[in-house]
């Protein structure tokens, strides 16, 4: 279960955070290992081969992670500091072990936090009228709908579409993606 931090109160919007729960004999380990001059380990499970993350005070943390398919993964990088000087990286280390921030922008080899998504092409729609009728001229799909909330694509429609002015049937047109 999540902590708020930032009180109770209507006004105060406060930061949900994830939370571990430690008992208060492993909490006191924890506390001297902190302050210790070996700093802090943490592993999950009993084989000491995996380490997870290390810190030893004052000095980098390492997390390493294996990614076995080429994709978009994503991680939470929180860093909470409570007072004196602190500094805060994110980055990936190549084969050569390098370091490249996320998101250098002078870094061919950094990662890239965010993806590069291009707008397609908004559809159109436009009324006219000839004669008798209404002239609908498109782009994209031509949708309609008798009640404004279920629209269905027009069976055959392209461009320009003709529609019977005075129809007994109120129709609602759109053009879509």
């Amino acid at each position: 279960m999540p902590f708020v931090m930032g009180g109770d109160g209507p006004a105060i919007s406060g930061v949900t955070i994830p939370a571990v729960m430690i008992s208060r004999a492993d909490g006191d380990a924890l506390k001297g290992l902190l302050s210790s001059p070996e700093g802090l380990k943490v592993r999950f499970g009993s084989d000491e081969t995996i380490t997870i993350g290390k810190s030893d005070i004052n000095q980098t943390v390492f997390f390493k992670a294996a990614v076995n398919t080429p994709g978009l993964y994503p991680i939470r990088f929180i860093n909470y500091e409570g007072g004196g000087a602190a500094s805060v990286e994110l980055f990936s280390i190549d084969s050569a072990g390098v370091k490249h921030l996320v998101n250098d922008p002078n870094d061919e080899s950094a990662l890239k936090a965010y993806s590069t998504v291009l707008a397609g092409t908004a559809p159109t729609i436009s009324l006219s009228s000839s004669g008798g009728s209404v002239v609908i001229t498109f782009t994209g799909t031509l949708q309609s709908s008798t009640d404004l909330r279920t629209f269905a694509p027009v069976q055959g429609a392209t461009s320009p579409y003709t529609v019977p002015a005075g129809s007994p049937t109120r129709l609602f047109f759109r053009a879509a993606q």
